[in-house]
């Protein structure tokens, strides 16, 4: 479904498999690993899966992972791709390169206090969650206010798109986000209209369009409340 004047279509994808995800390391630097060949098999069936869509534009995060994986879907839709600084992944500082479980949990528990609303805390060496939620969403803003007629492909990185939704749409929190990762070339849709940003689809299940709740199954989930004026720190901080 391609977007109006009005409402604006994003199509947020992850990039495809690298040697660092199959190593399961740490890898936040610039430009950082390129494709494997199973990486490079599924951009293809990314572009594949875009096809059909009206897509408009693509825009790719600076990594290399980020740009092979756009430079697929782009050519099946005839556009350039544009790189844009703002949607990299979130730094990891001292943690870069490393695939020790005892950094990998540490960063996996700040991740957790980052969704649960404890943005201000900062990966040793490396950004909080607030500065990459401020430049990612800058970008999408930038986006949106081009009013395109199509849908628009971003191909970002999982810890970072993951923070950027939960603290835009208002049908997804951090405990949602959380709870369902986003895979390699996996993708996240979002509607922007009047102001107001909605996430509609999430990694293939469809999303309420409405209300500060996300449902799986039956279940509701609940939102952290922030006070007004507060800075977003949740509890437990």
């Amino acid at each position: 479904m391609g977007s109006s004047a009005s409402v604006q279509r994003l199509i947020l994808a992850r990039h495809a498999q690298t040697e660092s995800n199959v190593l399961r390391v740490l890898d936040s630097a610039l430009p950082g690993p390129k494709l494997t060949p199973e990486g490079i098999r599924q951009a293809k069936a990314l572009a594949e899966r875009l096809a059909s869509r009206d897509v408009e534009a693509v825009f790719s995060s600076p990594a290399a992972r980020a740009r092979e994986t756009a430079d697929f879907v782009a050519e099946s839709h005839g556009v350039p791709v544009s790189v844009v600084p703002g949607i990299q992944e979130l730094s990891v500082g001292d943690w870069h390169g490393s695939s020790r479980d005892v950094d990998r949990n540490e960063f996996r528990d700040m991740y957790r206090r980052w969704l649960s609303g404890c943005q201000d805390l900062r990966a040793p060496g490396g950004e909080s969650a607030s500065e990459v939620i401020q430049r990612f969403v800058e970008v999408l803003q930038g986006v949106v206010s081009r009013a395109w007629t199509g849908d628009v492909v971003l191909v970002t990185h999982g810890g970072a798109l993951r923070l950027a939704v939960a603290h835009l749409a208002v049908n997804i929190d951090g405990s949602f986000a959380q709870a369902h990762p986003v895979g390699n070339t996996g993708i996240v849709e979002l509607e922007y209209e009047e102001g107001v940003w909605r996430c509609v689809e999430w990694c293939g299940v469809e999303l309420p369009p409405s209300d500060r709740s996300a449902a799986e199954g039956s279940s509701r989930m609940q939102v952290y409340e922030y006070p007004s004026g507060t800075d977003r720190q949740g509890p437990n901080c």
